[in-house]
């Protein structure tokens, strides 16, 4: 099975987001805490959902850079994993998880350095469902947690350095973690909604935070963590137009930017509607006139915003200096297509493309290693596809 960078081609994939997206909306206007916007102002951005384009990558990239990861018998990448797909650690790792469990990692030269195929098992050093994976920068380790509740902390090498099970009540489930910093956790628990918690693994004590919104996944390829410029960004979950900066010190999500759109899904058109959560859900992916935000990365530069509508994809690429912005379409009658985002720096947005699929999101002219595509193999590892942006 290969990411279909058009559209979403799991039917059972997208009605189960679908439904936990209604479930969201049913319950988003119940909760109306606040955060205080202490010192910082939310900026407003207004997002143009009115012009929809089909691309032309040369009005959107100035360059293209093709990175191939190293293809033997011990660095093969199965299907993507359904939860977190990429990790990019500048300078140092491109790390990739499949659906077998294995977490895989490369250099950013695409040499192949490691993976996680022999921790999987029952072991008291293994763990034998993946629910999430992090890249922990404070300890250069890799910190996978399983369903159980378990954190368990690799080397790079994926040699065995420590376990920790996480305090949870029965009914609950942690499936995402972010170590934000040395010992100290950001864990997302899908039965508590509109909450955070914080948890220190050195004194097993537990903390929470709660936002204005609930949880709900809507991507299965990012964290709702990301830090950049000295910030910690948190990207809520669900369908929210709020990008909130995580203080560490004040344990608050402070509103940095919000989004608008009169194109938007809002609260109104779904609260109107009966028949439960499966016509709310036939509405949002279907039905609905509305866009709804499934995933948003951001730089010092750019705000990257991938929607649905009508079960089609669309991306918005915002420039933050120029408060100009443009929405691109998706199709495979395109000659060209932008492809889906998995992690933007700067000026450089990173998309993961099958070999045999790489001229439908490229424009050869624009590609700095052309030579590279004379020596693709149409069988191998995904390429990691760097785009650097001029809009």
């Amino acid at each position: 099975m290969k990411i279909n960078l058009y559209e979403f081609d799991n039917t059972n994939l997208l009605y189960a987001f679908l439904i936990l997206l209604a479930f969201s909306l049913i319950f988003f206007s119940c909760n109306n805490n606040k955060e205080k916007l202490s010192n910082h102002a939310t900026i407003n951005l207004t997002v143009d959902l009115e012009s929809i384009k089909e691309p032309q990558l040369k009005d959107v990239f100035s360059t293209i850079h093709i990175d191939t990861l190293e293809y033997t018998n011990h660095s093969v990448i199965g299907n993507p994993f359904n939860g977190k797909y990429y990790i990019y650690v500048p300078e140092k790792y491109f790390i990739l998880a499949d659906n077998r469990y294995v977490i895989s990692i490369f250099d950013t030269n695409g040499k192949f350095l490691s993976s996680s195929i022999n921790c999987i098992g029952e072991g008291p050093r293994e763990y034998s469902i993946l629910q999430d994976f992090n890249y922990n920068k404070h300890d250069n380790t890799m910190e996978v947690l399983d369903h159980l509740g378990n954190i368990v902390v690799y080397d790079m090498s994926f040699n065995f350095i420590s376990k920790h099970k996480i305090a949870l009540k029965p009914a609950d489930r942690v499936r995402i973690i972010y170590p934000y910093e040395k010992d100290n956790y950001a864990l997302i628990d899908d039965t508590q909604k509109s909450i955070v918690y914080l948890y220190n693994k050195k004194n097993k004590k537990m903390g929470a935070i709660n936002y204005d919104g609930i949880i709900a996944p809507v991507t299965a390829n990012s964290t709702p963590f990301r830090h950049f410029a000295g910030e910690i960004y948190f990207f809520p979950c669900e369908i929210n137009n709020t990008i909130f900066i995580f203080n560490t010190k004040s344990k608050t999500f402070i509103p940095k930017y919000n989004i608008k759109s009169n194109k938007s899904i809002n609260r109104k058109s779904v609260n109107k509607l009966k028949g439960g959560i499966e016509a709310i859900s036939k509405y949002v992916g279907y039905e609905s006139n509305y866009y709804s935000p499934l995933n948003r990365f951001l730089s010092d530069t750019y705000m990257i915003t991938l929607f649905i509508k009508g079960g089609n994809q669309f991306i918005n690429i915002y420039n933050l200096k120029t408060n100009k912005n443009s929405t691109f379409s998706k199709s495979p009658h395109y000659k060209e297509n932008i492809p889906t985002c998995y992690f933007l720096e700067n000026d450089f947005m990173h998309a993961i493309i099958q070999p045999d699929e790489i001229y439908d999101f490229i424009d050869v002219s624009l590609v700095e290693n052309k030579k590279i595509l004379n020596s693709l193999n149409e069988f191998g590892n995904p390429l990691i596809v760097k785009y650097k942006l001029k809009l």
